[in-house]
């Protein structure tokens, strides 16, 4: 692990900021697979990585049988007066997939925000 990487962790620990490296996307997925439990709901956001890594496939795919609560916005086939209903709905999920715009060297995490889907769950919604 490089320094300025260690240097980040120990920042977001400063702030109680719990932060996990893992390798690739396939560990990415993984471990999102071991902490989402049966039962729990999760919130999208437009976050690319969360995407690329196929989680949102795959939480999809077994949301059924894990009986998980999907607040999807991003589903065929919603218009956008339902859009706005499914992200409010989504602010008090178990789980939020999100990413940043940008993360300071201090461990500051920076998010613009065209509805305030994220930052609103961020500051006020998953447990």
């Amino acid at each position: 692990m490089s320094a300025d990487l260690n240097k980040l962790i120990k920042a977001f620990k400063r702030r109680n900021i719990t932060c996990e490296v893992v390798p690739d996307r396939a560990a990415a997925l993984k471990r999102m697979q071991e902490l989402i439990k049966p039962g729990q709901s999760v919130n999208f956001t437009g976050c690319k990585t969360a995407h690329q890594c196929g989680m949102h496939q795959w939480l999809r795919e077994t949301a059924e049988e894990n009986n998980f609560t999907l607040y999807d916005p991003y589903r065929p086939g919603i218009d956008w007066p339902e859009r706005i209903e499914i992200n409010k709905k989504g602010i008090l999920a178990d789980w939020l997939l999100t990413g940043a715009n940008a993360i300071t060297k201090a461990g500051e995490i920076v998010n613009l925000d065209g509805t305030s889907n994220r930052v609103s769950a961020i500051g006020f919604g998953p447990s």
